[in-house]
């Protein structure tokens, strides 16, 4: 993998976060992986993780495979979540997405101009 942590920093709460990792094949086999708990790969629902392509794929020698990521926060708050990619034989690689569901607002601090009367317009 190119990276094992992904961090989407601040997200609107109501939206969906996208990030991509891409697995290497520097072999001359091609190497079949999967995913593990992680979500099917339609649009996610709040606090739900999903990568595509789902669930199982293969990765031909020589080359490699992006997988996206897809987050939607739900909540104005932190989130870390962990999800695995097995690779061939070998132990699941672990993947840690963190960021922070935010709920958008504004402050202003605007002069207030009065008339005669002392009433504010």
């Amino acid at each position: 993998f190119d990276k094992h942590f992904i961090n989407f920093g601040e997200v609107h709460y109501d939206q969906i976060a996208v990030a991509e990792i891409e697995l290497f094949n520097e072999g001359r086999i091609p190497l079949d992986y999967c995913t593990m708990s992680a979500g099917d790969g339609s649009k996610p629902q709040p606090g739900e993780l999903t990568v595509t392509p789902v669930e199982m794929g293969q990765v031909p020698p020589f080359s490699s495979r992006k997988l996206i990521i897809r987050y939607n926060p739900g909540v104005p708050a932190k989130f870390d979540k962990l999800f695995k990619v097995q690779v061939a034989h070998f132990e699941p690689d672990v993947i840690q997405v963190v960021g922070e569901g935010v709920f958008p607002r504004i402050k202003l601090d605007l002069p207030r101009y009065g008339d005669q009367d002392g009433f504010y317009a």
